[in-house]
């Protein structure tokens, strides 16, 4: 009854009569439209209490848009009409299925530009290693890294997948959940999958630049400017600019140029001597 004498208090009762069954997700208050007198139940004082209350949420959908009572005030949300708070309470399941597969393509954006981010890390790495001319070590290093960078695209690609299908298989199941606890559960199940994703990619990059400074390393301690650095020097003739490898390959007079740490120096042979023959 939801006009007349006792209808307030038997709406009241059947409120109780829902808390008591502790199973479901929200209450709705609703009938259409009528006079004043007709509404007037939802103005008692004991109903009102009775909705403030309640553990469950309520929405009031009373009369048409222009009608007010007591109970819009009191509860959790007011609807316009009935049918509005239909509307309200249950979502368009394809507009949850839209949201989801847009927050998939959002991600996976934000995963290939991280990883366009990265190897154009990796290409400037590889220039800068080019200039220290070990080209033994370079061409490893080539080797390695082209070997990397497929593996590593096809394990985010790999993750994309998964976590497609992972969605894919929650979107199924949003048919079979209760309604209110479908999108907070699917925003929690995607802030996990965030983690996640982040987190492993987070570790392979920072292998393998822990394994790029390593090479960097290895690659310093063999270049010839290392060795410059500790006091050698790198003697070419001034003209040609042909390394000076033995003594027999100047003479005097000649002019020469030695690469030290710091700069160069311009010579001029005075008088070459090999060195004396080790005594046995």
């Amino acid at each position: 009854q939801v006009q007349g004498d006792g209808a307030a208090a038997g709406i009241v009762r059947a409120l109780e009569a829902l808390r008591r069954h502790d199973r479901h997700d929200v209450i709705l208050i609703a009938r259409g439209g009528g006079s004043l007198e007709d509404l007037w139940a939802f103005n008692d004082e004991q109903l009102a209490r009775a909705i403030a209350a309640s553990p469950v949420p309520v929405v009031s959908a009373i009369g048409h848009e222009i009608d007010f009572s007591i109970s819009d005030f009191v509860a959790d949300v007011r609807a316009a009409t009935p049918s509005a708070a239909a509307e309200l309470l249950v979502p368009d399941s394809r507009e949850l299925l839209r949201a989801v597969a847009t927050l998939e393509s959002r991600l996976e954006s934000a995963m290939l530009r991280r990883l366009r981010d990265h190897s154009q890390s990796v290409d400037r790495l590889w220039l800068r290693l080019q200039g220290q001319r070990s080209d033994q070590r370079l061409r490893a290093m080539a080797a390695r890294l082209a070997q990397l960078l497929p593996r590593f695209a096809i394990a985010v690609r790999s993750r994309l997948v998964q976590q497609r299908l992972r969605l894919a298989a929650s979107g199924r199941s949003l048919a079979q959940q209760p309604v209110l606890h479908r999108v907070e559960r699917l925003r929690e199940r995607q802030q996990a999958l965030n983690m996640r994703l982040v987190a492993g990619l987070s570790r392979r990059l920072d292998a393998n630049r822990s394994a790029l400074q390593l090479a960097g390393r290895g690659l310093h301690a063999a270049s010839p400017l290392a060795l410059i650095a500790r006091g050698y020097a790198i003697v070419s003739d001034a003209g040609s600019g042909a390394v000076v490898r033995s003594v027999r390959d100047v003479h005097s007079g000649q002019a020469v140029r030695a690469r030290i740490a710091d700069g160069t120096l311009e010579l001029r042979v005075q008088s070459p001597a090999e060195s004396a023959p080790k005594r046995r």
